[in-house]
């Protein structure tokens, strides 16, 4: 389900993998949307719904889709869970981000994009900033939760910073995975 550019350390793309399959395999949502952001972002992002007034920045309580400038996004994808097998398809969907002025944004409820869904943002250019980020956010029954997290490269792969998730449930869920991780798609042409 995640794409690796040249860009990005593989280490790091396997650590997002596994935290994004064992988050689909626990969750079981219907919809998957997974999100390759241009480069590290911080944990400002979770719950960050847009500006208003220029520069005021608003959280809003209901989660809407971050307001990521599309010239960020180096690739979405987007999977819908078959009712009969339990796999996951890969189907097209509309950009979740748009080029449009910051407050246009404050009123994209994740809610009214579907009723049970992953969004699974990570980070791109790994391999030169030696940072990642990783940013879940689930709706489920009108319910919704995210949470966000940092890694840095030190020589190995260290957790950083958690928001709205323990250090240990992230852990668990990077080590959750009994089952072989689907491969990673190379794609050095983006």
């Amino acid at each position: 389900m995640i794409t690796r550019t040249a860009d990005d350390d593989s280490e790091f793309v396997d650590i997002a993998s596994r935290i994004l399959k064992a988050s689909v395999q626990l969750y079981h949502s219907a919809e998957v949307y997974v999100v390759h952001i241009d480069n590290w972002f911080d944990v400002k992002w979770r719950g960050f719904s847009g500006k208003i007034l220029g520069a005021l920045g608003v959280w809003k309580r209901e989660l809407t889709v971050p307001p990521f400038r599309p010239n960020r996004v180096l690739s979405q994808e987007h999977f819908s869970r078959d009712a009969a097998s339990g796999d996951y398809i890969a189907t097209n969907a509309a950009s979740l981000h748009r080029d449009q002025v910051s407050f246009q944004n404050l009123n994209r409820d994740i809610r009214h994009l579907s009723g049970s869904a992953l969004f699974f943002w990570y980070s791109g250019g790994s391999v030169q900033t030696g940072r990642g980020s990783i940013m879940l956010y689930r709706i489920e029954d009108a319910e919704t939760s995210s949470w966000y997290a940092s890694y840095q490269r030190s020589p190995d792969w260290k957790l950083l910073h958690t928001q709205q998730i323990s250090r240990a449930e992230l852990l668990r869920l990077a080590q959750i995975s009994n089952q072989p991780l689907q491969p990673t798609a190379d794609r050095s042409d983006v």
